[in-house]
């Protein structure tokens, strides 16, 4: 959750003030500290008034007061001694007015479907949730649901296979911090253009379906997601196929991802010249330059460190004896080729037994 602080709070009060009142306000805009006055003036009133024990209303936003003194309860030290402590008053804020309407309407939490057309199938979907209290939203395009999915972000999103658009979705919602989390559910394999290049989805509906068997899946994927709404933690899956534009492809859009993330420019740049070179590796050594295979891409991103797994579909090589030699000439300034650079841009390297699946790690700095 983003914190705002009241510094940040009088820079955005201060223009609005200051807007349309000409050369009177001048001298106001040049005092930098004039709008942190305004606000520490009206919390001190605001403190006083609690103090004396009346209820403070500000208008179309929130009513504060302050409870009074509870009677003693029986409490238990460290050492296992049992007193009678007074509760002491605490402060209570309750949304009013517009607020409080905007507040309701944001508890209904969302599902999102998105189809071709809307037929039977929607409006079952549409009952069985919204009779759950889910507030459901049918959709038939794609840049209008991604659109939408900047401020409304939902629990999870259903979407048909065949939906123009749909990589374009799923791409958006995955390599955005904000919705990351979102589980994407596909019915059906996507086909055409969503085909080609593919950042990964959560999970496939194969047809033909029960639609007792989708209801089932998306009340799991909805309770995942409740389970995890608050934990700091990214991934992004792609299937990358063999063409050069692909591989660039998918390092710009793990430098977006990386950046949205909070991380700096320099660390996620660096961090996407490792994911070229692990990418560039497979599809040259591991499938010999052949352009009809595709690797797998997945980076996982928590509070401490990030995990890059790279996959290919070759038979694998020695790389006890070639990881062994890069770390002898890591110092080496006159050496230079795709793993050393890897090992000298990250904190850890390793491979699984046949040499066909990398992992690398980054601890955050």
């Amino acid at each position: 959750m983003k914190t705002v602080t009241k510094h940040e709070l009088a820079s955005e009060i201060l223009p609005k003030l200051v807007e349309g009142n000409g050369e009177a306000n001048d001298a106001i805009a040049a005092q930098a500290e004039w709008a942190s006055k305004v606000l520490d003036q009206a919390f001190t009133a605001i403190l006083t008034h609690l103090k004396d024990g009346s209820r403070v209303e500000l208008d179309d936003f929130l009513s504060l007061s302050v409870t009074k003194p509870q009677g003693p309860e029986l409490r238990e030290d460290d050492d296992s001694f049992f007193a009678y402590a007074p509760i002491s008053g605490t402060l209570k804020a309750e949304p009013i007015g517009t607020f409080a309407r905007t507040l309701q309407h944001g508890r209904k939490a969302t599902v999102y479907y998105l189809t071709n057309y809307v037929d039977r199938f929607a409006e079952v979907l549409t009952h069985h949730f919204r009779k759950r209290g889910w507030n459901m939203v049918i959709g038939t395009n794609a840049v209008e649901a991604l659109s939408r999915i900047d401020t409304d972000v939902p629990y999870t999103v259903l979407i048909e296979g065949d939906v123009p658009g749909l990589q374009d979705l799923v791409r958006g919602i995955k390599c955005n911090a904000e919705t990351n989390g979102v589980p994407v559910l596909i019915i059906g394999e996507p086909s055409g253009e969503n085909a080609s290049f593919a950042v990964r989805h959560d999970e496939t509906i194969e047809e033909p379906f029960d639609v007792l068997d989708v209801l089932e899946k998306l009340e799991d994927r909805l309770a995942t997601r409740v389970a995890t709404i608050d934990e700091q933690m990214l991934t992004l899956a792609v299937t990358v196929p063999g063409s050069t534009a692909a591989r660039r492809h998918t390092c710009s859009l793990v430098t977006e991802m990386l950046v949205r993330a909070g991380m700096d420019a320099a660390f996620a740049q660096s961090t996407t010249a490792s994911v070229n070179e692990l990418l560039t590796n497979a599809h040259i050594h591991g499938h010999r330059g052949n352009e009809h295979t595709t690797t797998s891409l997945r980076v996982l991103v928590d509070p401490r460190r990030l995990m890059i797994t790279v996959k290919d579909q070759g038979e694998g090589f020695e790389h006890t004896a070639v990881m062994a030699e890069a770390r002898n000439h890591k110092a080496d300034p006159n050496a230079d080729h795709g793993l050393l650079r890897v090992l000298r841009g990250v904190d850890r390297i390793e491979f699984n037994k046949p040499g066909t699946e990398v992992v690398v790690t980054r601890f955050r700095r």
